[in-house]
């Protein structure tokens, strides 16, 4: 007759499995320990790496809109040189025509108190 202490109990089984299996089992923990420390080394290092980026980008298009708005101020400022020396320009060219007119105004006076006076 087998005797009660024959059968494998729970805790027999758990003693057996440690025996055989309890090494690689400790091994395979501390792998995958490792793996998972090293992940989360990896994923830290991402979003430092990434953080860093995109203050780098939000710098750059900062720079960028200033640039931006210096060279449209630049732009405004240069048309309304243009502007300026385009009105110049046909103020001048409306007072030579006006000098033109005057002169040729004088010439034909001038020729004709010259033919009355022959």
């Amino acid at each position: 007759m087998p005797l009660a202490d024959d059968k494998p109990t729970g805790q027999n089984i758990d003693q057996i499995r440690e025996l055989i299996f309890g090494e690689q089992i400790r091994d395979y923990d501390r792998r995958f320990k490792d793996i998972s420390n090293q992940f989360s080394k990896l994923e830290q290092a991402f979003h430092d790496d990434l953080e860093k980026k995109e203050a780098d980008l939000v710098k750059k298009l900062d720079e960028l809109k200033k640039s931006m708005q210096t060279l449209e101020k630049d732009m405004k400022k240069h048309l309304a040189t243009i502007e300026t020396d385009k009105a110049d320009r046909l103020q001048l060219a409306n007072l030579l025509i006006d000098m033109g007119m005057r002169l040729k105004g004088e010439n034909i006076l001038n020729s004709i108190d010259t033919d009355q006076a022959d």
